[in-house]
């Protein structure tokens, strides 16, 4: 997947998550508008020379890849779970669960530290490029293969559409 077509798949999600819905009223009723209890934020993870990135919306939350680097520092090789725990521990109304898990490219640093985080949280869908080679494509076959109960999408220049409307 190129980076401009992942890039507006990332606006296209974040708008659509993001949107507030307004409950039914009747005509003798005023609308009862209120703010999201929990605003929409990313989450840029230290996870050193790599990425990880956290959307959070009032509702739900997605990760966009899982990146780490080969350090022999244990608490740097920790972070991202340790940053999730944090994370999930301040939002408990998600119950641990991240709606997807987004892999940009098969890249090792932006998917070495995957395993960790689907074995420490929930995962409802994995999507990736469906690419089956490059640096960090151990992680992900071995996530794509442990993620029994997750949806899995392999996404390419031609299925964001439809990628989207399934996701939804």
């Amino acid at each position: 997947m190129t980076r401009s077509v992942f890039l507006r798949l990332i606006v296209v999600l974040v708008t659509l998550l993001s949107a507030t819905v307004r409950p039914a009223f009747s005509r003798l009723e005023e609308p009862a508008i209120s703010a999201p209890s929990h605003p929409t934020r990313i989450h840029y993870i230290n996870v050193g020379q790599a990425d990880a990135s956290l959307l959070e919306f009032d509702k739900a939350a997605i990760m966009i890849d899982a990146g780490g680097e080969v350090t022999l520092d244990a608490d740097e090789d920790k972070h991202l779970v340790d940053y999730l725990n944090s994370f999930f521990a301040a939002r408990p109304d998600l119950n641990r669960t991240l709606e997807a898990v987004i892999i940009s490219h098969p890249h090792i640093d932006h998917t070495k530290k995957l395993m960790e985080v689907i074995t420490n949280v929930t995962v409802k869908s994995l999507s990736d490029g469906g690419d089956m080679s490059g640096s960090g494509i151990g992680p992900l076959k071995r996530a794509r293969k442990a993620l029994t109960e997750a949806k899995y999408f392999a996404v390419d220049d031609t299925d964001v559409r439809e990628f989207l409307l399934r996701l939804l």
